[in-house]
C-alpha cells in the first residue's frame, strides 16, 4: 500500500533491490488517493502554516485495502 507521498521512493528501494529476489510479476502495489488531513476530533480541515489557504492531504487509510479486497 502506497500514497502519492510514497510510491516513487517505494518503487526505486524495490528496483535497487532487485525486488529483494520476488518475482515482480508477484509484487503489487496499490495507491491510496489523497484526501483532506483532519486536524482534530472535531473535523477541522488542517492548512499548511504558509499564510496561505493550502488543505494538508493525507492517504485515507484504514479501510480502503478491505473494499479493494472484496
Amino acid at each position: 500500500m502506497v500514497s502519492d507521498d510514497t510510491h516513487d521512493r517505494t518503487v526505486k528501494i524495490l528496483e535497487d533491490n532487485d525486488y529483494f529476489g520476488l518475482d515482480r510479476a508477484h509484487v503489487d502495489l496499490v495507491k491510496q488517493e489523497n484526501v483532506p488531513a483532519l486536524l482534530d476530533n472535531d473535523g477541522n480541515i488542517a492548512l499548511m502554516e504558509t499564510g496561505e489557504f493550502k488543505v494538508i492531504t493525507k492517504p485515507h487509510g484504514h479501510g480502503d485495502i478491505h473494499t479493494l479486497l472484496y
